[in-house]
C-alpha cells in the first residue's frame, strides 16, 4: 500500500471512529425510558452553550448560583404555592468532571436515596445524540418545606440524566414537580435536552 493510501486510509478511520461515539436520533431505541423530543408548545427554549434544554413558561430563571472553576449550575423554579415552589429544574455544565457519567449518576442515585428518600433508585443506561454515554433516574423525592421545617416533607417527581460529551464535558439535568402533577412535565423538560453537533 503506497503512503498515500495509508494515510487516507487513517484519515476515514479516524473520521468513522470520531463519528460511531456520539449517538443520533436514529440510534434511540423506540422503548427507551427517556426519548428526545422537540419543547411543548408554549415552553420557553434555553441555550446554555453547550447544551439547551426547555422549561414551562411559568418557571421563572433564578438569580445565578456563583459558578465553580469547573461548573456553572443555571435553576429554574415555578412560583411559590404555601411556602413552596411546586416545580423546577437544575442544569449542570461541568467542565473538568471528576468522574464518568455512569459513576456520577450513581452518586447522584446514593445521594437521593439518602438525603431525599428516593427509595431504590437504578441508573439506567440510554442512547441520546450527540452524547458520549448517558444515563436516566426516576424517583421521587421527600423535600421539606422551606417556610416550615417542622411541617410533614412534600413528595416531588424527580427526573435526573447525566451526559458525558465529546469534548470531555458532562452535564447533568434535574426536573422535579409536586408529587400531585405526575411524571409528565419533568420527562418532558428532560426530553428536550439537546446538545451541538461535535
Amino acid at each position: 500500500m503506497s503512503t498515500m493510501n495509508l494515510r487516507l486510509t487513517t484519515t476515514l478511520l479516524l473520521v468513522v471512529l470520531a463519528m460511531s461515539g456520539c449517538a443520533s436520533d436514529e440510534d434511540v431505541p423506540e422503548d427507551q425510558a427517556l426519548r428526545p423530543a422537540s419543547a411543548p408548545s408554549g415552553w420557553t427554549t434555553n441555550d446554555l452553550g453547550p447544551v439547551s434544554v426547555a422549561t414551562p413558561a411559568e418557571w421563572e430563571k433564578q438569580p445565578p448560583a456563583k459558578p465553580t472553576q469547573t461548573m456553572t449550575t443555571t435553576t429554574w423554579r415555578a412560583k411559590e404555592v404555601d411556602g413552596t415552589s411546586p416545580g423546577g429544574m437544575e442544569v449542570r455544565v461541568i467542565t473538568k468532571p471528576q468522574q464518568g457519567a455512569k459513576k456520577a449518576a450513581q452518586a447522584l442515585a446514593v445521594s437521593a436515596m439518602a438525603s431525599l428518600a428516593g427509595g431504590d433508585i437504578e441508573p439506567e443506561k440510554i442512547v441520546w445524540p450527540n452524547a458520549e454515554l448517558a444515563y436516566y433516574l426516576a424517583y421521587t423525592a421527600k423535600v421539606p418545606v422551606e417556610t416550615d421545617p417542622a411541617a410533614p416533607k412534600k413528595s416531588y417527581i424527580a427526573r435526573t440524566a447525566v451526559f458525558d460529551l465529546a469534548d470531555g464535558s458532562q452535564i447533568q439535568v434535574t426536573a422535579l414537580v409536586d408529587e400531585a402533577q405526575g411524571a409528565k412535565v419533568p420527562e418532558q423538560a428532560l426530553s428536550t435536552v439537546k446538545f451541538a453537533e461535535s
